[in-house]
């Protein structure tokens, strides 16, 4: 990647804009099948320095003339206005934006203008914000790694810049004019409603906006028109940022990281309204909502508010109501239930108490998420109202597809009502996805012998806790395997029970991600059954005090775990193996991901026997097991020296292992990034002398590392290998 530089609107010579140019593509410029649609190329970006560099990196290695012939017929503008119109630079702009191939890259691009203009922002708050908002799939550790690559890339295009060493980014106001143009246009709206919204068609959004720019009042950008959308990305403004006129023709406004709404104000063709992340807005003035009568999208995630006012019952076109993450709002108010056309309805994340009988009158709703607030605390208990909600809400609610019911753990107001409740769920037509609470078994029986979605295999997606729950201060499952945990669609979590019933094991073989929390009695995960734990791709298995082996093998007759991805192992007091005895060929053989913490009994995670079961192995994690000597134990079987052990791994995090004295004998795989923290008797590594050694990331004590030998004579580094202190 290429130091980035500064760059400003004034224009340099043609043969300063061709040099420029060539620095940012290479030599291939210079071919003759190529050097004219450079030359056409170099020409329309009118001696601009930043549209040079971001064009010239998007055709970067591109040597097929045929491209770049295509890249002209794209490049270059039907009409050529002046080059100083910001439109213009906008429009051919536009064209590096579609040489990002994947959605992804794309994705936080436009994620990336919604922060606060000028603001740097750190990298890793980026990518985590990304992660959260479902804009990076795959489990934690992937999209994290992921993300990274992603602001790589963007910075590399120069559609970001890097700052502060390279911690953090920030974006040019240009850019974002850019970002801001593809969001007033159909990709961009879907972008904004990609969570919630099946299709844009039904909002009425103009998908060919032209590109007449409003001027905005708060800084020297232009703001393009189009549909009349305008963004405002966290200015930190304490007063109203748009001009009123703006309001008045705007379809879509988007305001976030700011403090104060206006009073009142009229806005006759508001469709859809951002208000997310304005994290020190607190209150919604009370007519707010008074002049806004065709508002189909409104946000107002991550804000502080504690009500909704009653002009809320204006919206009666409003079809989606995003609340997620309103950790100050307790109470919805009964106007919600004029909002006749409401569809969707997020309440994830709140401090809600209750739901409003009016409710009931939402005919529309398809999509509803709540988690409620609780306590079993007697005097805060005493409190709160007597009910969730009223029995009989649900089954008026006929047009759901979607229903998430999250309660406290424990909450005796869910335990008295939760049975007539889940008659109502069995009686949803068109009931998709099911997130659900089962404090007892026979409730979940009940459940699976009366739904006729779930007897028709037509709930396909769910996410079921079984079993008395009980609320902690800090989960010890960490918050990445909890994260991976639930983006699987098809989720079980069986906590504090002391046998294995039937109707778990009938939901359990459905599953693709299970959690098994605090049952115990059981010694091994066998006595589910290996019929019903084969299709499982991620499994948790945590506090559950007599487990001795995740797998007897032993008992086993047939292949156990073919489809397993992930295994994490959470303080099981009294584990000796992950498996033991012989396991039939193809056990294991997708897992990629092991973590083991906290196994005070475990002397070590493989024997060498073991390791071709794990072959696809790509990240292990040992945490916290104070007996753990080796990692793999040598059995009595030869293995040939030169065989690489674990050939697949590249990540590698061992960390307060006090015995652990060796890793392995024998050849290394190439890893990526190693970990070591508080192993004081690891004092040297197994590795073949002979293996060339390559790593993107070292990690370990300042001590450890300059007390460790090497076995063999020597051991060579990637030069991009970077020792972290830890």
């Amino acid at each position: 990647m290429t130091v980035d530089r500064v760059v400003d609107m004034k224009q340099v010579s043609k043969e300063e804009a061709w040099k420029l140019f060539r620095e940012q593509v290479g030599e291939l410029v210079d071919s003759p099948e190529i050097q004219p649609y450079a030359r056409i190329i170099v020409e329309e970006c009118g001696g601009l320095p930043l549209l040079i560099i971001v064009t010239g990196r998007a055709l970067a290695g591109v040597n097929e003339a045929s491209v770049w012939e295509d890249a002209t017929r794209e490049f270059v503008l039907p009409s050529t206005p002046q080059i100083y119109d910001v439109e213009a630079v906008v429009q051919r702009m536009k064209f590096s934006y579609g040489r990002l191939k994947a959605y992804d890259i794309k994705s936080c691009f436009l994620y990336c203008a919604l922060f606060s203009e000028d603001r740097e922002v750190d990298i890793s708050e980026l990518v985590k914000c990304c992660i959260q908002e479902g804009l990076i799939s795959g489990n934690w550790s992937e999209a994290y790694q992921r993300g990274h690559d992603i602001v790589k890339t963007l910075v590399g295009a120069s559609l970001l810049q890097s700052t502060n060493g390279g911690l953090a980014i920030k974006m040019h106001d240009v850019v974002r004019d850019l970002a801001s143009a593809i969001m007033s246009g159909a990709e961009g709206l879907q972008f904004m409603l990609r969570l919630y919204s099946r299709s844009t068609e039904s909002l009425n959004l103009g998908t060919n906006p032209s590109y007449k720019p409003i001027e905005s009042p708060e800084s020297n950008r232009s703001i393009p028109e189009g549909c009349g959308f305008l963004l405002e990305g966290g200015v930190g403004l304490r007063e109203l940022p748009p001009k009123r006129e703006q309001w008045e023709r705007g379809k879509i406004i988007a305001l976030m990281d700011n403090e104060r709404l206006p009073e009142n104000p009229s806005s006759p063709n508001l469709l859809v309204l951002f208000l997310e992340r304005n994290r020190r807005l607190r209150v919604i003035p009370s007519s707010f909502f008074d002049s806004m009568p065709c508002l189909s999208f409104l946000n107002l995630s991550k804000t502080r508010i504690n009500c909704l006012p009653q002009s809320i019952s204006k919206l009666k076109r409003l079809q989606f109501l995003i609340l997620r993450d309103c950790d100050c709002l307790v109470e919805l108010p009964s106007e919600v239930g004029s909002l006749g056309k409401l569809e969707v309805l997020d309440l994830r994340g709140t401090e809600i108490n209750s739901l409003p009988n009016e409710i009931c009158r939402l005919a529309s709703l398809r999509y509803l998420e709540v988690c409620f607030y609780g306590s079993i605390s007697p005097n805060e208990y005493a409190y709160l109202p007597h009910e969730l909600f009223s029995v009989g809400i649900v089954s008026t609610l006929f047009s759901l597809e979607t229903l998430s019911i999250g309660v406290y753990p424990g909450d005796q107001r869910w335990n008295k009502s939760i049975k007539a409740i889940t008659m109502e769920v069995c009686s949803l037509k068109i009931l998709t996805s099911l997130n659900f609470c089962f404090p007892e078994v026979e409730l979940l029986d009940l459940f699976l012998r009366t739904c006729p979605k779930w007897n028709d295999q037509l709930l396909t997606k769910f996410k079921f806790v079984v079993g008395y729950d009980v609320k902690r201060i800090v989960s010890r499952v960490p918050s990445s395997v909890e994260f991976d945990y639930n983006q699987h669609g098809r989720c079980l979590r069986f906590v504090n029970v002391k046998i294995v019933p039937h109707v778990v094991c009938e939901v359990l073989a459905r599953t693709t991600a299970f959690y098994l929390d605090h049952h115990l009695s059981m010694l091994s995960l066998f006595e589910f059954g290996v019929g019903n734990i084969n299709g499982l791709k991620l499994c948790i298995v945590s506090e559950c005090p007599r487990i001795q082996s995740i797998i007897d093998g032993n008992k086993l007759a047939e292949t156990v775990f073919p489809s397993l991805e992930y295994l994490s192992i959470q303080y099981l007091r009294d584990l000796e193996r992950i498996w033991k005895g012989n396991i039939p060929y193809g056990s294991f053989s997708k897992l990629r991901i092991l973590l083991v913490h906290s196994c005070p009994k475990l002397e070590f995670v493989f024997t060498s026997s073991m390791l071709p079961f794990v072959s696809n192995l790509e990240e292990l994690v040992v945490e916290d097991c104070p007996a753990v000597e080796v990692i793999v134990l040598h059995q009595d079987d030869i293995m040939d020296s030169e065989i690489v052990l674990l050939s697949s791994l590249k990540k590698l995090t061992l960390h307060h292992l006090p015995r652990l004295f060796n890793i392995w004998e024998g050849a290394w795989p190439s890893l990526e990034c190693i970990s070591f923290y508080k192993c004081r008797n690891l004092k040297k590594l197994g590795m073949d002398s002979k293996l060339k050694y390559s790593l993107k990331e070292i990690k370990a004590e300042k001590h450890w590392w300059d007390a460790l030998q090497w076995d063999g004579s020597s051991l060579f580094l990637d030069l991009e290998a970077h020792f972290i202190p830890v």
